[in-house]
């Protein structure tokens, strides 16, 4: 006797397929994802470019002699809120 299997009905397949697909056309890699795909981007980007002019604001330097590699571990431990809150306060600081 083999072990019992968990199967998915054929049709409930394939609804299921049908529905995955739509996400990964529509939201996944639709028009509304390359916008905010673009939107991180750009705040990453600051905020790696304003970390390295800015070193001394990094709580943490997991790698002091490379100034790159903390501020890139830095912004990478940033949650979507503290990078875009961190973002908008940073750009506040700059402009006036």
């Amino acid at each position: 006797k083999g072990k019992p299997e968990v199967k998915m009905d054929e049709e409930v397949f394939g609804y299921m397929t049908e529905y995955r697909n739509w996400m990964f056309e529509n939201v996944y890699q639709g028009n509304v994802m390359e916008e905010t795909h673009r939107q991180a981007m750009k705040i990453v980007e600051f905020l790696c470019d304003y970390y390295e002019q800015h070193s001394e604001q990094i709580q943490d330097m997991t790698e002091p002699d490379n100034i790159q590699r903390s501020v890139c571990d830095w912004v990478a431990g940033m949650s979507d809120e503290y990078a875009i809150n961190a973002y908008k306060d940073l750009n506040k600081r700059i402009i006036i």
